[in-house]
């Protein structure tokens, strides 16, 4: 079980929302040999980083905490289980943020930091359903605005579902009608889900585009990507699926895969999930580009200068986290955690001082508001965060 559960499931404790099956699930997660492997690893992991082996807690106030996260009836009757929890459940709780449901640590040790405070009417709220669609006659829709309504695109009825997707629908099985492109944007701060015309199922990172036409037709399926999508494809041998991006060709043979390729970013990667995907670099040399083939579990990473590609294989909960509402860092620096944050919150970010080496490990929900997520890194001690606006300044 991966570290995004755990805390997830934690979060919902200290919130109170957590119910009866998932507190049970949370005692048998911290029981399992696996998961006991995971904490362990991490708590080692945390400690070692701070100064004589500090925590964000001592004994007493996890033993509290133990009993308002998973006080109630429903304890373990079998004692020497019940201490076995417990063990792991301390150390659990010792490496998440009370309050915010992550954790944050790296490798210097904390500093006293008060941590920074925020007016009401300041508050920065992290993402929501927020887009734009861009028809064929060149018209501009806000799916923001529009609720159970309909939009005409030709033969095809574009909807938006009460939970905020978008669907396409033809008008009958084998429509004829004019093909037309169609653009779905999401802005900074914005997410958004689409129902392709083939039924492929796209869910849009923030600052993302996503280019396709109104009917798929001819020898294969061509979308174009600009940002981060995790792709659910509709199998059809027949025609084949491809996603262009500038850099890169995926493709598909009937998958599930995550591509992040956005333009500030010296590499695109491309996740997969299940099924298989081909993976070409677009090189403009008369040299026929390299391409790489994946397996489930692996994530395939393109230099932009150099086109080369490498493989390695990652913990798809972790690379899936935004899909499923979580931010997770391994090691990143400063930097690369603040490119995140300023594109999911709609903010800019600025720099004081010099922050290289400042690197982070954390697991954090992407829905609550940007003071909680600050806060938390400032935890660390490594950094300190101002606020102008939607303006977030980092320095020492």
């Amino acid at each position: 079980m991966s570290r995004a559960r755990i805390t997830f499931l934690f979060d919902k404790a200290m919130r109170k929302e957590i119910t009866q099956e998932e507190r049970l699930e949370l005692y048998e997660l911290l029981s399992d040999n696996s998961s006991k492997k995971v904490v362990e690893d991490l708590f080692l992991q945390a400690r070692l980083s701070f100064e004589h082996g500090k925590t964000f807690f001592n004994e007493e106030e996890s033993s509290q905490m133990i009993h308002k996260v998973l006080g109630g009836k429903e304890q373990p009757t079998n004692n020497t289980r019940r201490v076995d929890v417990l063990k792991w459940l301390v150390a659990a709780i010792v490496l998440i943020t009370f309050s915010v449901g992550a954790l944050f640590y790296y490798d210097r040790k904390p500093s006293h930091i008060q941590p920074v405070t925020y007016a009401e009417k300041d508050a920065i709220k992290s993402v929501r359903n927020r887009a734009t669609l861009l028809l064929g006659d060149g018209s501009l829709v806000d799916l923001e605005a529009i609720d159970n309504k309909t939009v005409k695109e030709g033969d095809i009825t574009i909807s938006k579902t009460k939970d905020g997707q978008l669907v396409y629908h033809a008008a009958k099985a084998n429509a004829t009608g004019e093909i037309k492109q169609n653009i779905l944007s999401t802005p900074r701060g914005g997410q958004f889900q689409v129902q392709l015309p083939d039924g492929t199922h796209v869910w849009l990172g923030p600052s993302s585009s996503l280019s396709y036409p109104t009917r798929f037709e001819g020898a294969k399926r061509e979308v174009r990507l600009e940002g981060e999508a995790y792709l659910e494809i509709a199998k059809n041998k027949e025609m084949p699926f491809e996603v262009q991006t500038v850099d890169a060709t995926i493709h598909v043979m009937g998958t599930n895969f995550l591509i992040s390729a956005y333009e500030d970013m010296e590499e695109i990667t491309t996740t997969l999930v299940e099924g298989k995907v081909r993976v070409s670099a677009k090189d403009n040399s008369s040299r026929t580009p390299t391409a790489k083939i994946l397996n489930p579990g692996q994530q395939a990473r393109i230099n932009k200068q150099t086109k080369a590609i490498s493989l390695k294989n990652v913990n798809l909960e972790d690379a899936l986290a935004w899909k499923n509402g979580y931010f997770v860092f391994h090691g990143d620096d400063i930097q690369q955690v603040m490119k995140t944050i300023a594109r999911w919150y709609d903010v800019d970010v600025t720099y004081q001082g010099d922050l290289t080496g400042e690197t982070f490990i954390g697991t954090v929900s992407k829905f609550d508001r940007i003071e909680k997520l600050l806060q938390t890194i400032e935890l660390t001690g490594g950094v300190h965060f101002k606020t102008e606006g939607r303006k977030v300044i980092v320095m020492k």
